[in-house]
């Protein structure tokens, strides 16, 4: 199951979701594991982690690492 799994540190870095230079929080993200492909943990900016949580979501993505 794709997740958001930690925050990092606040750092320059291309995002590995959408592929653009960012300077703020990042994100690791584990992706879905399929038949063929083992799940990888990708490192994104953001916006993509907000995307992936969810707007829906109980937990507000800020809530979920302090």
């Amino acid at each position: 199951m794709g997740s958001i799994i930690k925050k990092l540190n606040r750092e320059p870095h291309t995002c590995e979701m959408c592929k653009k230079f960012k300077i703020g929080d990042r994100y690791i993200y584990l992706s879905f594991a399929f038949k063929e492909h083992s799940s990888s943990k990708l490192v994104i900016c953001k916006p993509c982690a907000k995307r992936e949580h969810g707007p829906k979501n109980k937990t507000p993505l800020e809530d979920l690492f302090q």
